[in-house]
Parts: structure tokens; sequence; C-alpha cells
């Protein structure tokens, strides 16, 4: 076991130099393999995260919910008041939020990396009537990049929603039908009101 934490010592040091990682798990996780393997999976997870964003400029989130308060700073998420308010397709002002105002920890790996990124985020509607989605990049887009963002958002949407994430809502959702055929599978009995009767 202890040859997997060389090597991961090993491979993350031509990462950072300034490295916490490997003292941390010479301190707290030599004895205990179950937390020891969790910890080398969050730190492979942060050296993938930067894999993927070393092309951010091609990523965009989107979400049909939000608990963020930026905009409005109220108590009620912003999301949910454009979502009443507004009616109209359109976007938000852009909010940029870099990584080290948000995050006080230092990340295991990377860590100057992860504390220089700065997102751009914003609220969307394709079309009126239609749901609001907040979108965020995972860079410091400029108005012109944003427009450009938003261009490529509907070309591939659907009634004012990205077919993407259309189709993945519908991949996961589990039918009345779905869960019928659970229940059969574990043996599982639908109580009818009548048991006590038997």
């Amino acid at each position: 076991m202890n040859g997997g934490l060389d090597e991961l010592k090993e491979k993350t040091m031509l990462f950072n130099s300034k490295l916490e990682a490997p003292k941390i798990i010479d301190k707290f996780y030599k004895n205990n393999i179950m937390d020891y393997k969790m910890f080398l999976t969050s730190i492979e997870q942060l050296l993938l995260l930067k894999e993927l964003f070393n092309n951010k400029e091609k990523i965009i989130a989107i979400s049909k919910t939000s608990t963020n308060r930026d905009i409005f700073n109220s108590n009620i998420p912003d999301i949910s008041i454009f979502d009443k308010y507004t009616k109209k397709a359109g976007m938000s002002k852009i909010i940029y939020k870099k990584v080290s105002d948000e995050v006080k920890y230092n990340f295991l790996v990377e860590n100057e990396f992860f504390k220089n990124l700065v997102f751009t985020i914003f609220y969307l509607r394709l079309e009126d009537n239609r749901n609001v989605l907040k979108v965020e990049l995972p860079y410091e887009a400029s108005k012109k990049e944003i427009l450009e963002v938003i261009k490529k958002i509907k070309k591939y949407s659907s009634e004012g929603y990205p077919y993407l994430l259309k189709k993945a809502h519908n991949d996961v959702v589990i039918s009345t039908k779905n869960m019928e055929i659970l229940t059969s599978i574990i043996n599982l009995r639908e109580k009818i009101g009548r048991e006590m009767l038997r």
C-alpha cells in the first residue's frame, strides 16, 4: 500500500512544490485504509478538475435552480425573484466571483491554481414565459464572449431549455412503472390498510 502512497506523492509533487497533501496523509491517514482511499480520491478529483479547467473556455454550467443571492441581496434566491417578476427573454447583470474570495481554506493540491479561478455568473431566460436558467463560466468572460455563449445555448435549446439538460432530466426520471418494477424485484409489498384484518 505504501508504494501507492509514494507514487501519489511523487506525481502530485510535480504539480505543486508547496503541496499540503503528503503531510496530511502522513499525519492522519497512516492506519486507516478507508480514510486513506477517500483522501486519495479527493486529490485525484482535484487533479482531474484542474485538467478539465485547462479547457475552461469550452465549459458551460447551466442550472434551473440556485440558492445564490448575489444580485438582490434578499432572503429569496435571485433566480426565484427573476422567475416571479420577469417574463421576457433576456439576461441579468453579470457577476464575477474569484474563488479566493469565496473559499477560505487551502486546496490539497494546486491551491494557487484553484484560488485564482474566476467564475462568470449570470441568469438567462431564452424565451418569453420560460424557465430562468443560471449560467456559470469558469473564467472571466467579456460581454462579447457571454453573448456568444448565449447564442450557442439558444441554438441547442427547445422551448427555452437546453436540449441536453432536458434529455438528461428525462433519462434520470423514475416513472411509476419503474417504481412498480423495482418494488416487485425487491419483494416489497404495498400497504393497503387492511393488514390488521388478516
